[in-house]
């Protein structure tokens, strides 16, 4: 059970008991000063204390735990130091899923990337494969820049090339110490993004988080007779919500 606070009307204690829901999904909302991080907070050190492990990506870099050891991951933009690599072949892991994935993820963060922005990416990161044993971003930016493409696709190269020199020169998907779901997902692990771009914030979380996914749905059910209903808790302290307009908006 973790306490959220008190009942407005009962002023008895306010319970979240995610292993008695279908499932653990959990939406705070409120405004600027509200006390959605300082409840965040709580909720991360309740959760960690009942030996699940939590996974914090922090937008804004103030979901610092209350009386927890963390394992702080700084991506700093350029930096060099860490990245986080889409392409790795680990935790079961397939070249096929792990393009799927990067394709879609960039996709779902950009309207401006269609049909042939898609194609020619998904050429890209199949030739760097076929090429390597191991790559990386840098790589397939490279196989980008010189694979060869029928003409009616230059000029979806050249917009494609523009819209990923950001992430190139961010260096979040390559260069440095690579971080690992496993990592990730161990023990509590704060990913702070709050020196990346937005864009780039966004991009990382949702390749992230369709990762972790595929890595936790790999090790199959968990137990019945488990002590514990979850592998781990994610908590995201901004997510990029986009509604679909409609006419009826």
């Amino acid at each position: 059970n973790i306490q959220l606070g008190e009942d407005i009307r009962t002023k008895l204690p306010a319970f979240w008991r995610p292993t008695d829901s279908a499932n653990g999904h959990f939406l705070l909302i409120g405004g600027s000063g509200a006390g959605k991080t300082t409840t965040l907070r709580h909720l991360v050190w309740q959760v960690r204390e009942s030996a699940v492990p939590v996974f914090v990506i922090d937008f804004h870099g103030d979901i610092e735990p209350y009386e927890c050891d963390e394992d702080l991951i700084e991506m700093m933009e350029g930096g060099e130091k860490l990245h986080y690599n889409p392409f790795s072949l680990v935790e079961g892991r397939t070249p096929l899923k792990c393009r799927q994935e990067f394709v879609e993820a960039l996709k779902a963060q950009n309207r401006n990337i269609g049909p042939q922005q898609g194609e020619v990416l998904t050429r890209a990161i199949d030739a760097a494969y076929k090429k390597h044993t191991h790559i990386n971003f840098d790589l397939v930016c490279d196989e980008l820049d010189e694979m060869e493409l029928p003409t009616r696709f230059e000029g979806t190269r050249a917009s494609l090339q523009a819209y990923v020199r950001s992430y190139l020169e961010s260096c979040m998907f390559h260069g440095g110490e690579e971080v690992t779901v496993e990592r990730l997902t161990s023990s509590l692990c704060r990913l702070n993004l709050s020196d990346l771009s937005e864009d780039s914030r966004n991009a990382l979380t949702d390749i992230v988080l369709r990762q972790i996914f595929i890595s936790m749905k790999n090790q199959g059910p968990i137990s019945r007779s488990a002590d514990v209903k979850y592998r781990c808790f994610i908590a995201v302290s901004y997510t990029h919500l986009r509604a679909h307009e409609t006419e009826a908006d």
